[in-house]
């Protein structure tokens, strides 16, 4: 669940690029190999903000009104939200606009 909200630590520090990742980045890094559900969360959470950015990033280089840019932040902070109180529930929970960035690996090593 905090790999989840932690994405909307950017937000409200207006630094949404490094302090929007490092939460998710870090609970992927610390619990990859002790928690699956966590590591997918995780994962899941950063395939998220990195989306998120890709699209805020293509908003900005249109001349996309502000009231479209407000629409986009309520919902991306109503998707983390319930993303995380899934993932708070130990159901696992897909965002359904993240790209697949990072994607989960084919083999484990041993």
């Amino acid at each position: 669940m905090m790999g989840h909200l932690s994405t909307l630590i950017g937000f409200f520090l207006s630094i949404p690029v490094a302090a929007g990742a490092i939460g998710p980045g870090m609970l992927w890094i610390m619990s990859h190999r002790r928690d699956a559900f966590v590591t997918a969360q995780a994962r899941e959470a950063l395939n998220f903000h990195m989306s998120i950015l890709l699209y805020a990033l293509a908003l900005q280089a249109l001349p996309t009104p502000p009231a479209v840019m407000a629409v986009g932040v309520v919902l991306w902070m109503t998707l983390v939200v319930i993303v995380a109180g899934l993932a708070y529930e130990g159901r696992p929970a897909r965002y359904p606009v993240a790209l697949p960035i990072l994607r989960t690996p084919r083999f484990r090593r041993g």
